[in-house]
């Protein structure tokens, strides 16, 4: 069978249902032949992450076994030409001494020689043996001298060859030792940045599972929804579930610092449609914006083709607890009668299709619906500040009219009473709440009554 040819051999959809067609060498264990359809996927998911860790596990263990087998290479090459170096020194130690033996034997040849034709010419020729002496020695010098400077090029020769030689081999050993300083300075970096990663993603899972604890003690403390489920060691599942009111709910919670990544997004809607018993996905960042979401309001509503409701919420954190909670539970009854009315429709009649058009046109409105709830809360939240800012100032104008009006009464009774000196009123400071209100530009103004209590000028004026 070709190493290159896939076991999938075909797939088509039936509903929720896939019926894929594989192709293997050998018959199926008894144990999968009785698997059902969810324990079969479950199976095959498992085998996947198991190849996965596999292949990684493989992976490593080879640039190991490379890395070692360069540093075994590089060794064995270096003790090589160390050896290579170590025995020619000594074979150009063995020539040069061997030359020299040879120069010498060769020099005290031709000095013995030399003499005996000095000796034969001083025993013929008698007259002549100072002049020949002379000479002997004359050309002896010369000669050793000859000899000296053969055997002093000679050795300066191997010098500079020696000297060359080690120079290569040193370079050498700096290149090698270059190479293991550098591999173990990229080891050392990948080890500090495998490190670093994996305390980042410790620290960032603390914070996310603060974050999940936070959204489950304000869902009991605002709803009566009960306990949801911790799902987040679950495969291809989302942080929490819950059974709401016949309503099966799955929550994603993120505590991001920083906008939510678009994967963390497409990983939610893929795990709602995997799962298609749930009908209502909600995505809640508690701190953020989600891109690509949320545009036009702090909640938005989608639906996967199999009338799964799935709501966005923008910063949770930002916006009245209460009131969010409170859109999330009108959620909850209208994916509840949607996903029920969508899936329990079998058959394909033109009531059914009639039905689905009803369905597909109360999906649109009801996302208009939630789009304006969520903009009406956002002025009536703009609208509760400006009155209280606005409140707030009312009051302190009024604390400074009333403390001027009894100034201005306990003044007046003074000089009815002839009082010797009259008492000088100080000016009201400004309260602090006042101080601290900040202007709210096209706040409401109050309906002020004129019935009540008289003005202060009237208060003044009177005798």
């Amino acid at each position: 069978m070709d190493s290159h040819q896939t076991a999938l051999l075909s797939q088509t959809t039936s509903g929720s249902m896939w019926h894929s067609t594989f192709q293997h060498p050998s018959a199926l264990p008894d144990e999968l032949l009785t698997l059902t359809p969810q324990e079969f996927e479950l199976t095959l998911r498992l085998s996947v992450d198991s190849l996965k860790t596999l292949r990684s596990a493989t992976t490593s263990n080879k640039y190991e076994d490379t890395l070692r087998t360069e540093l075994s290479k590089l060794s064995t090459r270096h003790e090589k030409e160390k050896s290579v170096i170590e025995k020619t020194l000594a074979e150009q130690e063995r020539t040069h001494a061997t030359a020299m033996d040879r120069l010498r034997a060769d020099s005290q040849k031709r000095i013995q020689s030399l003499e005996g034709e000095v000796a034969a010419a001083a025993a013929a020729y008698t007259t002549v043996s100072s002049k020949l002496g002379q000479f002997d020695t004359l050309a002896e010098e010369r000669h050793r001298k000859t000899l000296r400077e053969q055997v002093e090029s000679i050795e300066s020769r191997h010098a500079n060859e020696l000297k060359r030689t080690l120079a290569a081999h040193t370079a050498e050993l700096e290149r090698s030792e270059r190479t293991l300083t550098h591999l173990q300075t990229l080891y050392s970096e990948k080890e500090d940045k495998i490190r670093k990663e994996s305390e980042r993603l410790q620290i960032s899972s603390e914070i996310g599972k603060q974050g999940e604890k936070e959204f489950e003690e304000l869902c009991a403390q605002y709803t009566k929804w009960g306990t949801l489920t911790n799902t987040s060691k679950m495969p291809h599942a989302t942080d929490r579930c819950c059974l709401i009111r016949e309503c099966n709910t799955l929550f994603e919670v993120k505590n991001y610092s920083t906008p939510i990544p678009q994967k963390e997004v497409t990983k939610f809607i893929s795990d709602v449609k995997a799962h298609s018993e749930f009908s209502l996905g909600i995505f809640i960042s508690l701190k953020t914006d989600i891109p690509g979401k949320c545009k036009r309001g702090f909640v938005e509503v989608e639906w996967t083709q199999a009338s799964q409701m799935l709501v966005y919420i923008n910063s949770f954190y930002s916006h009245p607890t209460q009131d969010i909670f409170a859109i999330l539970e009108q959620c909850v009854d209208i994916a509840r009668t949607v996903y029920t009315r969508n899936n329990t429709q079998a058959d394909a009649s033109e009531s059914t299709t009639h039905l689905q058009g009803r369905i597909d046109h109360a999906k649109e409105y009801i996302e208009r619906q939630i789009l304006s709830m969520t903009k009406f809360m956002s002025e009536l939240k703009m609208n509760k500040k400006t009155l209280l800012d606005t409140v707030t100032k009312q009051h302190a104008s009024y604390l400074c009219q009333v403390e001027e009006s009894k100034n201005a009464l306990l003044s007046m009774v003074r000089i009815l009473l002839n009082s010797e000196a009259e008492p000088e009123v100080e000016p009201m400071e400004t309260p602090i709440s006042a101080q601290a209100s900040p202007v709210v530009e096209n706040a409401i103004p109050l309906v002020k009554n004129n019935r009540g209590r008289p003005k202060k000028t009237a208060l003044l004026s009177s005798p």
